[in-house]
């Protein structure tokens, strides 16, 4: 799912592009565009960086910030 920052929220789109590729959990409103799930952050306590412990590969092929 695409999480998309909208320039008028505030949220600090440098710090949330250094995630690029890592878990993230985000809260906010859900729309479909271009045939494409987006989630739509309001603040920007509503992203936040999820820690997988090292070793754990419950994620499947996913990667986080250790």
């Amino acid at each position: 799912m695409v999480v998309f920052v909208d320039g008028t929220t505030g949220i600090d789109t440098a710090v949330v592009d250094q995630w690029l590729g890592d878990i993230v959990a985000v809260t906010g409103v859900t729309k479909c565009y271009n045939d494409e799930g987006e989630i739509l952050p309001r603040f920007q306590d509503d992203i936040k960086l999820c820690i997988v412990p090292n070793g754990d590969d419950s994620w499947g092929s996913w990667k986080a910030r250790w």
